[in-house]
C-alpha cells in the first residue's frame, strides 16, 4: 500500500510539470503575437502606443491577450508584456518581456533571463 501514494504523486507532480508547460506555451505565443502587433506599430507611427496595463482596443490579438490574462504598459518608447501563471505546487511564475531593458529604470529589472531573448522571470511562493 506504501507504493500506491508515492505513484499518485508523482503522477501528480509530472502531470502538474506538464500542464504547466502547456500553458506557458499558449502564453509566450499569445505574448508573442502582441509583440509582433507592437513593433509593427512602431514602424508605422515611430512610437509605441500609449498603455498602463491594456492591450491596444484595435490590436488583433486583443481576444487572445485577453484570454490568457496578458498585461501591456507603455509610455512611448520602451513597452513591457507580462503575464503569470500558477502551479499546481504553489508556485507563482512572472513572465515580463521588454522591448529594450537598457532603456528600462533600473530599479524595475528584477527577476532572472530566460532562454528567450528579452523575457525575465520571478517566481515565487504562493
Amino acid at each position: 500500500m506504501i507504493g500506491l501514494p508515492a505513484v499518485a504523486w508523482t503522477t501528480y507532480l509530472v502531470g502538474d510539470e506538464i500542464t504547466f508547460a502547456v500553458q506557458t506555451e499558449v502564453h509566450y505565443r499569445a505574448a508573442e503575437e502582441l509583440i509582433t502587433e507592437l513593433e509593427e506599430y512602431k514602424r508605422k507611427n515611430k512610437t509605441y502606443p500609449l498603455s498602463t496595463g491594456s492591450v491596444p482596443a484595435t490590436f488583433a490579438s486583443l481576444e487572445r491577450c485577453r484570454n490568457s490574462n496578458i498585461g501591456y504598459s507603455s509610455q512611448g518608447k520602451v513597452f513591457r508584456v507580462y503575464f503569470g501563471l500558477s502551479s499546481h505546487l504553489l508556485m507563482g511564475h512572472n513572465y515580463t518581456y521588454c522591448s529594450d531593458w537598457s532603456k528600462a529604470p533600473q530599479e524595475s529589472i528584477v527577476g532572472q533571463p530566460t532562454e528567450r531573448a528579452n523575457w525575465r522571470l520571478i517566481s515565487r511562493a504562493d
